[in-house]
């Protein structure tokens, strides 16, 4: 006999990343594995985001797009995507996606973690790449190596998140 059990999401629609049962999906379409075999990426068809889903933890982290329909090329949440429905990697590990709506083939590459982040000090000021400012602080900090931040201005939220593909992002450095 077969058991089956859920690894992600708790059937609520949404975009929440979390662990496990706590994560939500909004019309998952696409999965494919990495290639360590330790990450599942899957392709958010409604809401717009490239997620991965660690096996050894279930954390659930968006990784791309920002769940809003559209078309961008850039990093993380600054990138756009309209309905990806499928997933494939490549043994180098970079990620492919269909974009229904859009029209196209996407690729997701690995590269350093990327920059300007905003700490403010009554005028916003470009922070060092790959660091946030805690909430009350007018000071950078710096997110330690294989992480980035993508918090803009003092936050009680600001954190710095594992970069997807650690094996290049293992300094905060510039784009």
């Amino acid at each position: 006999t077969t058991a089956v059990s859920t690894l992600a999401g708790n059937g609520a629609a949404g975009g929440v990343d979390g662990v496990g049962t706590s994560a939500t999906f909004y019309q998952p379409r696409g999965i494919t594995l990495d290639t360590s075999f330790s990450t599942l990426y899957v392709a958010e068809c409604n809401g717009n985001r490239i997620r991965s889903i660690s096996l050894s933890t279930a954390l659930v982290h968006s990784i791309a797009g920002s769940g809003v329909a559209s078309f961008a090329n850039g990093f993380g949440a600054f990138a756009g995507f309209n309905a990806p429905i499928f997933l494939a990697i490549s043994p180098s590990g970079v990620l492919f996606t269909a974009e229904f709506i859009n029209h196209r083939i996407r690729a997701l590459t690995c590269v350093p973690c990327p920059a300007s982040y905003y700490c403010s000090s009554g005028v916003p000021i470009l922070c060092p790449a790959g660091s946030f400012c805690p909430l009350s602080s007018i000071n950078a900090t710096a997110c330690p190596a294989g992480t980035y931040s993508t918090t803009t201005g003092a936050s009680s939220n600001a954190t710095c998140l594992t970069c997807p593909c650690p094996e290049v992002c293992t300094s905060p450095e510039q784009e």
